[in-house]
């Protein structure tokens, strides 16, 4: 098991890519036209979550702060962790 808070993947800068995140970016006043990137990151009872964050952050930041993910759009940019795991 991963220690709570240790980033278990990153992915490649991404463009928002669903209704969804592009409505909670606008929502926290961040610009849907910018270049975003994910981190999955271990929660404390075998779990993950995904944050968002600018690409310029290091996956620390975004981990630590960034933008919660739905748990269909974490799964969709992280599909080899185990989707019924998810901390929704």
């Amino acid at each position: 098991m991963a220690v709570r808070g240790q980033i278990l993947d990153a992915c490649a800068p991404i463009h928002p890519h669903s209704q969804v995140m592009l409505q909670d970016l606008i929502d926290r006043g961040l610009s849907p036209s910018a270049t975003y990137r994910a981190v999955a990151v271990s929660g404390g009872v075998d779990d993950w979550a995904a944050y968002v964050g600018p690409a310029s952050d290091s996956n620390d930041e975004i981990g630590a702060s960034g933008m919660k993910l739905t748990g269909d759009d974490a799964c969709m940019l992280f599909p080899v962790l185990n989707p019924t795991r998810y901390r929704r």
